[in-house]
């Protein structure tokens, strides 16, 4: 092996670069399980949602109680307690304990002739335990199924649960969409259907939450009709819809609506946005530049202030081919740090989400990441070539942290701006700050990222010069520029 690879070799595989990949691996997999377990993402298909029915024959009362998962799929091998009132007294009259069979239900059965009931069960469930907070009420009073809804939602838009106790008993769940994760689907469940039973079911948006007991058919948008005892609509919205009001109509022949208040905020929130924030605030202001200036300083300044490379140094390795060396070892380990760190990040949020990170996303954030790691590590070569001391260059890196890593964007930028007398309004001076952001190697994951979101500050990404072309000219010039330029001076000096 030569030279040139062996110090690539050697860089690749020293202890600090093992240490950063931990360190990588540590913080982005704690990001990500802060992001799942703290988002509105619970996996759909570890959660159970249950749904009661009461009726009498006889001198029986019959309970069935039906489960779903997130995904609106029947729930089998779920164990389930719960226990029946009387209304009038509250006084307990049995205890309930079963388990779902392979279509999703469990039956219960007791003699009683009382048409005045209280059933109390927990309405879900996570990984087969009942959620605290859960515990929920159905009545039954003279053949009516009364739910009182107790229970928190706890993953709204996702899992709300809204009923019809009048005619016939109807629920509506909104669930999330096996198709596309972002949307919200909701399954129409009639546990006592039958073929005369065929509602229509609409939708519209809307900036507010409006009472749906207003149905106007001529500004909402038809989806199907209600055709057996369990019907899955999926409103086909889009990411500008985000924010808005989802309202669904389950309305009957005659045109009045039977389940009211069937309504929620489309979020369009992914696991991977979450993750992309909860990085933004730690691991591209502090981490990332402090790895890469660190890294640089361990594998290259240290050696060339101490007098250590001098001694190195054998024909044909030359002082630019050492450097250049060091600094293809320093950008691979980057970069195989940020892909075993996504990756192991990627299957938590699966984990706790049911949902993989998108391309798109997972490329915004190595990518950005990878050019900031790559830039600040790559100034520091750069200035090592005129640094006579190790104390010389870590000041000078610290600096960097501090100005380019912590107060570039937020208060170098536009101090700079209103040093040159450049009005701090309209389309012109956010171009303006966009270009003097970019001097900076800690802003390219934020520039990268309203690319990929399409917008930039209160415009369009488009319209202020955000491009795949700008995208890739700042990249590159991070990437080779300070690199290039200490290859520079470090080889005028072989």
């Amino acid at each position: 092996m030569n030279g040139f690879l062996y110090d690539i070799k050697r860089t690749i595989t020293g202890k600090f670069t093992i240490i950063l990949i931990v360190l990588l691996v540590l913080v982005t997999a704690a990001s990500a399980y802060g992001a799942g377990v703290s988002s509105d993402y619970a996996h759909p298909g570890n959660t159970a949602i249950v749904m009661p029915y009461i009726n009498q024959t006889g001198n029986s009362v019959n309970i069935t109680d039906y489960v779903i998962n997130g995904y609106g799929d029947p729930v089998s091998g779920l164990h389930i307690t719960s226990s029946l009132y009387y209304n009038s007294n509250n006084s307990l009259i049995k205890y309930f304990s079963g388990t779902t069979n392979s279509t999703g239900y469990v039956h219960f059965i007791i003699k009683n002739l009382s048409t005045n009931l209280t059933y109390r069960y927990n309405e879900y469930y996570l990984d087969g335990i009942a959620l605290v907070g859960s515990n929920n009420t159905m009545n039954y009073y003279n053949g009516q199924n009364i739910l009182i809804n107790d229970a928190s939602t706890f993953a709204a838009p996702y899992y709300s649960i809204n009923f019809n106790d009048s005619k016939y008993p109807l629920y509506a769940v909104n669930l999330k969409d096996k198709s596309d994760p972002a949307l919200v689907s909701t399954m129409i469940y009639n546990p006592d259907y039958k073929f005369t039973d065929s509602p229509d079911v609409y939708y519209n948006t809307s900036s507010t939450l409006l009472n749906t007991n207003h149905f106007n058919k001529t500004n909402t948008v038809y989806i199907g009709k209600v055709n057996s005892n369990r019907f899955i609509v999926t409103p086909p919205l889009k990411t500008a819809d985000a924010g808005k009001s989802v309202n669904i109509y389950i309305v009957n022949s005659t045109g009045a609506v039977i389940v009211p208040f069937l309504n929620y905020e489309y979020t369009y929130i992914k696991p991977g946005s979450i993750l992309q924030d909860e990085l933004a605030i730690f691991f591209g202001v502090l981490l990332i530049p402090i790895m890469g200036i660190f890294s640089a300083y361990f594998y290259y300044s240290k050696d060339k202030t101490s007098g250590v490379l001098e001694s190195i140094i054998v024909r044909p390795i030359t002082k630019g081919k050492l450097m250049m060396s060091r600094f293809a070892g320093n950008s691979v380990s980057f970069l195989a740090g940020l892909l075993i760190a996504l990756g192991l990040a990627d299957f938590i949020l699966y984990h706790y989400t049911g949902v993989f990170i998108s391309s798109g996303t997972f490329l915004t954030i190595l990518l950005g990441y990878l050019v900031e790691i790559i830039g600040f590590a790559g100034i520091i070569y750069l200035v090592s070539q005129f640094e006579k001391t190790q104390g010389q260059v870590l000041g000078t890196g610290l600096g960097m942290l501090f100005i380019m890593g912590f107060m570039w964007s937020t208060i170098v930028s536009p101090a700079i701006l209103y040093l040159l007398r450049v009005k701090s309004t309209g389309i012109a001076y956010f171009k303006d700050l966009l270009i003097v952001n970019s001097f900076s190697p800690s802003y390219f994951p934020d520039l990268i990222s309203d690319y990929h979101l399409g917008s930039y500050s209160t415009y369009k990404a488009s319209a202020v010069g955000i491009n795949i072309y700008s995208i890739i000219a700042v990249g590159l010039i991070w990437i080779l520029v300070p690199s290039l330029l200490a290859l520079y001076f470090a080889r005028k000096k072989d």
